[in-house]
């Protein structure tokens, strides 16, 4: 029986080691990366080992997003007495790794340091071990080469386009894995639901509501647009940086990045172009929308990179956020919100931010996720505690704003009280399912999806258009 020859990137494992561990090399020893970015000229083969040096020692390869259905497989044959070889383009100690971690490979082959494994470079090292044949699994065109030498070609997580490369030349395929749909992760990956969150943005344009214009309607929509693709850049970024400790959590691990169904380099495309996009939009629009763009997008990389592990302030910093898509929706239309209306909001929304945190440790109590935040499960009661008042803050802050004399929302003292019902009903309807447990991690996407959420606004929207067409 011809030995059985594995390709290990998008084969084995759904995923790029070389573009993984060059993420991690830029989280946590970025100076190494760009050290071996500019040495690329010493070849790939180099510039794979200097990776793998600076940014391995953060992969676990125990935790790697391994195709199932190639591993039953190879199973399968491995009983059937057939001697298997693990062939890569990664990193020789990144194979030996794998390989060990396995335990049912005969033998492992690497990139050395100086010889690119891969192509024709690999090809011909299987026919130097094997001049009696072998059979061979890759995955996409690099592959094309040793699947061509192969007396037994066999295709997993593989493009419809390189079987028909293979069949065009003559060889018979057999295809054990399907290639999962990449868009779907892409999609996923990009949580256009989260993308509710952004309609704060219309929050100075709906209280002004009877001062505009369909023009400045227009400038709101394409406003819209631009946050949502710099938002979806920066929750795929943020999945990116998490891949490692997003495989330790129980659901986080079947997020795109993180279970593989996303490939590194595709991902990597969209974050730079919803960035460019989304950027390029908000210049359009004028520059105090353009400052306030690059002033989120900055928040949400301190926060991916730093904060997030920074018990209460990371809760503070959620809350910024949300904030920071108010402000930016009033620079938009060249509105300027309120000391009023900020300090409502900073408050409103760090209160939901605890109910985040407050909901994932009771989930989780004290597990490695939430301690890595620097969190322990005792602390709920203090995130219950906080959260509440901030909620209470923001509903008296309200109050005051309303019966100021400065609101221009309102006109009458029953619509202010409406208002005030629904929002203060609202948000302590959002405690109450967390203390019982029915809340989902994040308040804000709960209400993406609570009918009763849309009742609410819809309240509120029609109180306040009604008050102002009414003045």
């Amino acid at each position: 029986m011809k030995p059985l020859c594995v390709d290990l990137d998008g084969t084995l494992v759904r995923t790029d080691l070389l573009l993984e561990t060059f993420v991690l090399s830029l989280r946590y020893a970025p100076m190494k990366a760009m050290s071996a970015v500019l040495r690329l000229g010493d070849g790939k083969a180099a510039f794979k080992r200097r990776i793998a040096e600076a940014g391995a020692a953060h992969l676990s390869v125990e935790r790697l997003p391994y195709n199932p259905t190639v591993i039953s497989y190879l199973e399968e044959e491995r009983q059937k007495g057939r001697r298997l070889e693990l062939v890569s383009g990664s990193d020789q100690s990144l194979v030996d790794r794998v390989v060990e971690h396995l335990g049912f490979f005969d033998a492992g082959f690497g990139s050395d340091g100086h010889r690119n494994l891969t192509r024709e470079a690999k090809s011909e090292l299987l026919r130097q071990h094997h001049p009696s044949g072998f059979a061979y699994i890759g995955n996409d065109m690099a592959d094309v080469a040793p699947l061509m030498a192969a007396s037994e070609a066999v295709c997993a997580n593989a493009p419809a386009r390189l079987v028909s490369e293979l069949n065009s030349r003559g060889k018979t395929v057999t295809e054990i894995a399907p290639r999962p749909s990449v868009l779907a992760a892409a999609l996923q990956g990009m949580r256009l639901h989260q993308w509710g969150k952004n309609l704060l943005l219309f929050t100075s344009f709906g209280l002004s509501l009877g001062q505009q214009s369909l023009s400045s309607l227009l400038v709101m929509l394409l406003a819209f647009l631009a946050f949502g693709l710099v938002a979806s850049a920066t929750y795929l970024l943020n999945d990116l940086f998490d891949i490692e400790s997003d495989r330790l959590h129980p659901t986080k691990r079947e997020r795109p990045f993180a279970s593989g169904r996303l490939p590194v380099a595709v991902g990597s495309v969209l974050i730079i172009s919803g960035l460019l996009v989304g950027l390029g939009l908000a210049a359009a629009i004028g520059p105090p929308f353009l400052i306030a763009t690059g002033v989120y997008i900055l928040v949400t990389l301190a926060y991916s990179l730093m904060l997030k592990s920074v018990p209460v302030l990371d809760v503070l910093v959620l809350g910024l956020l949300f904030f920071i898509r108010v402000q930016a929706g009033a620079a938009a239309i060249g509105e300027v919100v309120t000391p009023w209306l900020g300090t409502f909001s900073l408050l409103f929304f760090s209160s939901l931010a605890f109910a985040k945190r407050y909901v994932e440790m009771v989930r989780e109590g004290g597990g490695d996720s939430l301690m890595r935040r620097g969190y322990v499960g005792e602390d709920r009661s203090l995130a219950l505690a906080f959260g509440a008042a901030l909620a209470v803050a923001s509903l008296l802050v309200f109050l005051l704003y309303a019966f100021s004399g400065e609101s221009q929302a309102f006109s009458s003292v029953n619509a202010t009280m409406v208002c005030f019902g629904v929002v203060a009903y609202w948000v302590i309807r959002i405690w109450f399912k967390a203390v019982r447990g029915e809340l989902h991690d994040d308040p804000v996407v709960f209400a993406v999806k609570d009918k009763v959420s849309y009742a609410t606004a819809a309240v509120i929207l029609v109180v306040v258009v009604f008050d102002q067409w009414t003045r």
